[in-house]
């Protein structure tokens, strides 16, 4: 077979020889062209001044690593016009100026540094039969050149964090390609207007409600249709409806009154029943199981792990391994053997038989007797050998704390009920039964989100107007921006 076959260009290279050496296949190679084309001018020159060799990286053969002698000549360029008297022959196909690897090989870097990075990346490109340093694959990602964009027809404007709360640069994208093209240092109009105005053609712009955008796109570009971004018309409506329930509080704490009521009584709320209490646990049982029969209580009414873990004092990854068990685990088998308090502990089971229960007080009596470990110390003895138990013998879990916290409540106001998990069913249940407030702003966040749902715009301006002889100040806030902001919102719907 012909080897040549294998490298590229090998219609004007001529294969010299090679040498097959422990670590390399080294290939030498030359031009055989006559004549060249100066890259300076474009005028032929034939006229050789000297050469030389370049030594260049190839894709490995068979995971043997290759390596190209390129014998390289110069020439004089007799053209009176060129910048430069001498040159050296130029290989498009096989390699760039000044390089020390193929193109192909390049090719096969590039994408490797850029989707994986330079230390995974390095460790990749190992396993392929290639060496590469991580800092060099990042070198090639930070000189790849932007990609050419063509400006888009629909566009989206929105912020994004630099530093939460301090600094917001302006994320632009494609939205018909659903690509980023762009990103903006800030969010000031003058540098959104410029953007703009280097690319014309844009004909839709979707965006939040800031003034800051509006501000832009009326610099930038006046033209474009302007369209207010549904998602961030119903972040407004949320906001609003939380703002609502932080100026009445009064409001949520009189539902968490009927909740802890109904709890306490275990009397059901109509039309949605109240969580009922969890069952006591009996005398016998230990703290561990105390524990498990809480957390099984509060899976069965659908409260999440996280939830669970607050409201019953343990960890969420002991939370999540109760879940999948039937019965309580068996105590660990662990041993005081090394505790300072070993010692002491026939001391200690005398006292507790006697009724000292308090762990401060056998703490101090130990210590008299000269004890030199640390509280900790004495309290995981007592836990191991006395039983923790019967620290809880006799208690009772109390049913889950009763919390309703602003956002809550404008969440579970907000959202769908079907979307919602039993707990917040309940909470949003209380709270409709409880507010007639509630009640007015539910009735209006569920005739918005139907209209925007069905993108009923003809609907828009009735619910403006009922919205704004409402007598509740937050909504009617929000219905006076929408009008404030009329065409864009209008063509969202």
């Amino acid at each position: 077979m012909d080897i040549l076959l294998l490298v590229p260009q090998p219609q004007t290279l001529q294969l010299d020889g090679y040498d097959f050496t422990s670590r390399a296949l080294i290939l030498h190679l030359r031009c055989t062209l006559p004549t060249v084309v100066c890259p300076y001018c474009g005028h032929p020159a034939f006229r050789q001044h000297s050469r030389y060799t370049r030594t260049i990286c190839d894709l490995p053969w068979a995971g043997i690593p290759v390596i190209f002698e390129l014998e390289v000549r110069r020439f004089f360029c007799d053209f009176l016009g060129c910048s430069h008297v001498t040159f050296a022959e130029r290989f498009p196909d096989l390699v760039c100026p000044y390089a020390r690897q193929s193109l192909r090989l390049a090719a096969l870097y590039h994408p490797i540094g850029l989707d994986l990075g330079g230390e995974a990346g390095a460790r990749l490109v190992h396993l392929l039969h290639l060496s590469i340093s991580p800092d060099t694959l990042l070198r090639r990602v930070i000189r790849t050149p932007d990609p050419l964009i063509a400006t888009p027809r629909i566009l989206g404007i929105d912020d994004w964090a630099l530093k939460r709360g301090h600094a917001y640069g302006t994320i632009l994208i494609d939205l018909e390609q659903h690509r980023v093209i762009d990103l903006l240092p800030n969010r000031k109009p003058e540098t959104v207007a410029a953007w703009l105005r280097a690319h014309s053609g844009i004909e839709v712009i979707s965006r939040d409600r800031g003034q800051e955008y509006i501000d832009a796109i009326a610099i930038g570009a006046p033209d474009t249709i302007q369209v207010a971004d549904r998602f961030h018309l119903l972040r407004n409506l949320l906001e609003g409806i939380q703002r609502l329930f932080q100026r009445s509080p009064q409001e949520i704490q009189r539902a968490v009154e009927q909740m802890r009521l109904a709890v306490s009584t275990d009397k059901p709320i109509h039309p949605v029943e109240g969580p009922k209490p969890i069952s006591l646990p009996t005398a016998d049982q230990t703290y561990r199981q105390t524990k498990f029969a809480a957390v099984k209580a509060l899976q069965a009414k659908g409260l999440s792990c996280r939830a669970i873990s607050r409201e019953v004092d343990v960890d969420r990854r002991t939370v999540q391994k109760y879940s999948h068990l039937d019965q309580a685990p068996p105590k660990g088998t662990s041993s005081v053997r090394n505790s300072k308090a070993g010692p002491y502990l026939d001391y200690l089971r005398r006292r507790w038989k006697e009724g000292c229960h308090s762990l401060v007080d056998l703490f101090e009596e130990i210590h008299r007797q000269g004890f030199s470990g640390s509280y900790g110390s004495l309290a995981r003895a007592v836990h191991h050998q006395l039983g923790v138990g019967s620290l809880y013998r006799g208690a009772s879990i109390s049913p889950p704390r009763l919390r309703l916290s602003p956002k809550q409540a404008a969440w579970a106001i907000f959202s769908e009920e079907e979307d919602l998990w039993e707990p917040v069913k309940t909470l949003r249940g209380v709270l409709l039964l409880s507010s007639p407030l509630a009640q007015q702003v539910d009735l209006l966040v569920r005739e918005f989100r139907q209209i925007l749902q069905g993108r009923q715009v003809d609907e828009l301006d009735g619910w403006l107007e009922r919205a704004e002889r409402r007598q509740v100040t937050e909504i009617k806030q929000f219905a006076l921006s929408l009008r404030g902001d009329y065409a864009a919102v209008r063509a969202c719907f």
